[in-house]
C-alpha cells in the first residue's frame, strides 16, 4: 500500500469522525426523543379509526342475540358498554372501542342547550 492511499483513508476517517461528533453534538437530543416517541407509541389496531364514529342500530339482536350497528357503509356486531343486552332499532350510537371485531357502543350524550 502506498503512503497516499493510507493518508487518504486517514483523512476519510477523520472527516467521518468529525461529522459524527457534530451530528451528536447538535442533534442528539432530538434523535433520542424521536426514537423514544416511536417506541412509546402503542400499536394501532386495524379498526381504531371507528372510535368516535356514529352509527345506528340495524338489528337489536332479539332473534339471534347479536346486536348489529351500521357505521358508514358497513354493518358490525356490537355490544352496549352500559350493559344492556340490546338497543332499539334506529337508536343512534357512538363507537367507544373496538375489541376483536366487535364494536363497543354507547348512546351519544346530548349537547347542552344554550
Amino acid at each position: 500500500m502506498s503512503a497516499d492511499f493510507i493518508s487518504g483513508l486517514l483523512l476519510v476517517a477523520v472527516l467521518l469522525a468529525g461529522a459524527a461528533y457534530v451530528v451528536k453534538t447538535l442533534y442528539w437530543e432530538s434523535i433520542t426523543a424521536f426514537v423514544a416517541e416511536r417506541r412509546a407509541a402503542p400499536p394501532r389496531g386495524t379498526n381504531d379509526h371507528l372510535v368516535g364514529q356514529r352509527g345506528r342500530v340495524v338489528d337489536d339482536g332479539a332473534r339471534d342475540g347479536t346486536m348489529r350497528v351500521r357505521v358508514g357503509m358497513e354493518s358490525w356486531r356490537a355490544r352496549d358498554v352500559d350493559g344492556r343486552s340490546s338497543l332499539p332499532v334506529g337508536t343512534e350510537v357512538e363507537v367507544a372501542a373496538v375489541r376483536g371485531g366487535v364494536l363497543e357502543v354507547t348512546e351519544p350524550r346530548a349537547a347542552p342547550e344554550s
